[in-house]
């Protein structure tokens, strides 16, 4: 999520993922611009930020790709960076 707190994600996006049923854009006619990704979002997760980007995507018509992915040289297991693709992107 943003740096300075939550997002509107959370009031944009509905979700139940204990009925697994897929995220849903509400329909708020400021929605494109309420989760139109922005410089310096932060996530708590990968997942996190898949979804969120996935969910972007969908809305403006595209899917997306998780590729690239760069983790911390200190402990090989903190992620410090992912890069998402439009799905149908080349592979580079």
């Amino acid at each position: 999520m943003e740096k300075d707190g939550k997002s509107n994600l959370e009031e944009v996006v509905s979700i139940d993922l204990e009925e697994n049923t897929t995220p849903k854009i509400g329909e708020n006619e400021d929605t494109k611009e309420d989760i139109t990704p922005k410089i310096g979002m932060e996530f708590d997760s990968e997942d996190e930020a898949y979804l969120y980007y996935n969910i972007y995507a969908g809305y403006v018509g595209f899917s997306i790709r998780r590729d690239w992915l760069n983790r911390s040289k200190v402990d090989k297991t903190t992620i410090i960076s992912r890069k998402f693709y439009c799905f149908k992107a080349g592979y580079k």
